[in-house]
């Protein structure tokens, strides 16, 4: 299901960051080195955070 994006529904979105009420779920942090196997555990669908690839320190 794709929904269209309001403008007020983002704005609320942005406030609730700024707020710090809304954080997103980081799962792990790879270096770039590892980018390889950050793609492989995407794929094989057990993320329930978001994956971060750090390019430099």
């Amino acid at each position: 299901m794709l929904a269209a994006a309001r403008a007020t529904d983002l704005e609320h979105v942005a406030a609730e960051l700024a707020a710090g009420r809304l954080r997103p779920v980081m799962e792990r942090t790879y270096p770039l080195t590892e980018s390889v196997d950050a793609l492989r555990t995407l794929e094989a669908g057990r993320v329930q955070g978001k994956l971060v690839v750090r390019v430099g320190e």
